[in-house]
């Protein structure tokens, strides 16, 4: 890699005249690091820069003025109401009244509690967490400390952590970041039954392991009571047959996919572009080569057959225009049903005058807003219309 050798005087002059480290690179063939590594080195400061924030405003981020929310105070009395009535937080209200005559209001507010014991009760039964605090003006956190002291839990509390199952503190235990509701040996024993038949248990020195048999092939299996709690209890004979028919299956359909394959490969096929007799292992052939493929598709785009999606996208994408995919030449010419919309005659599919593909009757796509002069690929924006009406008309 050849190396560059800079003039820091030269460099630092044509940086005080083009105040930007990425044009100063591009004159040099350098990165701009190297620039500014260089500006570093001989203490020049960086254009552009800021090295402290600027401090904030804080008159012009409130959309009321602390006499306003001040006023709304003192009609509510509370802070939750007047942040809900204002739109702000319940921070911004207190600094508000923070040194005035209105502060004897907010420890007051503090001490009052919102909800007793029987509303809320009676708000679990109906409400969510989040609910119950809006209503109440209460921190969501507080309302399952004292749910959990009643012995009652909102709507909805606890169902992702434990499955639906009705919450119950003294069996959810903590594996990581997640909570797994401990289900005690009844409701382990049920939880296999439809599979596997109970034993024994016995435990160990980490867990407790439980000897299972399969209902299906009768084979005696050891598993852990974590595995048996999160449902991951599985007979390895079992496991071992589904595979096996997986496999089987998938071979018998390798087989018959090969044997119409011979079948196909006997059978003589015409191709499409030069008339050859050929014979092919793909049922869905249809050329006899790769060369007569491609003459037949260049074939398709000149003639109009297929859209010629990928200069259109060029230009839409040239202009900044808006580009719909689904438009394609024949949905275009059987809508406006293969009449010219400039002119109003009948185009002619077989005019091949001009040159092997189209002639001045052919028909082609027009749009009426020119993608010049920002017109999108849209539906309403796209008409049938003559080869020659279409260039006469050109971007206007």
């Amino acid at each position: 890699m050849k190396c560059i050798k800079l003039n820091d005087s030269e460099v630092i002059l044509r940086y005080y005249e083009l105040k930007s480290s990425v044009k100063v690179a591009q004159e040099y063939g350098c990165s701009s690091k190297t620039i500014l590594r260089l500006l570093d080195r001989n203490h020049i400061k960086r254009t552009g820069w800021k090295s402290k924030k600027e401090p904030h405003e804080p008159a012009s981020r409130f959309k009321y003025s602390y006499d306003e929310i001040q006023n709304v105070f003192q009609q509510t009395k509370s802070i939750f109401d007047t942040a809900q009535k204002i739109g702000c937080s319940r921070t911004t209200v207190r600094n508000a009244i923070k040194g005035t005559e209105l502060e004897q209001y907010i420890n007051h507010e503090q001490n009052v509690i919102k909800i007793t014991d029987e509303q809320l009760i009676e708000a679990c039964k109906t409400m969510t967490c989040s609910e119950i605090a809006f209503k109440y003006g209460m921190h969501r956190e507080s309302i399952p400390r004292r749910c959990k002291a009643l012995g009652v839990f909102p709507v909805g509390y606890g169902e992702k952590q434990i499955s639906g199952l009705q919450a119950n503190w003294a069996k959810l235990k903590r594996f990581g970041n997640c909570w797994h509701y401990v289900k005690s040996h009844d409701d382990l024993c049920k939880q296999i039954q439809p599979k596997f038949t109970y034993l024994e248990s016995r435990r160990t020195n980490t867990d407790i392991q439980f000897r299972l048999e399969c209902k299906k092939c009768k084979n005696v299996i050891t598993r852990s009571k974590s595995s048996v709690n999160t449902g991951q209890c599985q007979c390895d004979n079992c496991q071992k047959q589904e595979k096996d028919q997986i496999n089987l299956q998938k071979e018998r359909i390798r087989l018959v996919r090969s044997f119409y394959a011979l079948i196909e490969l006997r059978t003589p096929k015409k191709c499409k572009c030069c008339g050859e007799i050929f014979y092919s292992q793909y049922p869905n052939s249809e050329y006899c080569s790769d060369k007569c493929r491609r003459r037949e598709r260049d074939k398709r785009r000149k003639r109009g057959k297929r859209k010629n999606s990928s200069s259109i996208r060029k230009r839409c994408r040239k202009y900044n225009v808006f580009y719909d995919p689904s438009i394609t030449a024949e949905k275009v010419f059987e809508r406006d049903g293969y009449r010219c919309m400039i002119c109003g005659e009948m185009c002619d599919l077989n005019d091949h005058s001009w040159s092997e593909y189209f002639g001045p009757k052919y028909p082609t796509i027009d749009h009426i807003v020119a993608l010049k002069n920002g017109g999108a690929h849209t539906w309403d924006n796209v008409q049938c219309a003559h080869a020659i009406c279409n260039s006469y008309k050109r971007d206007l």
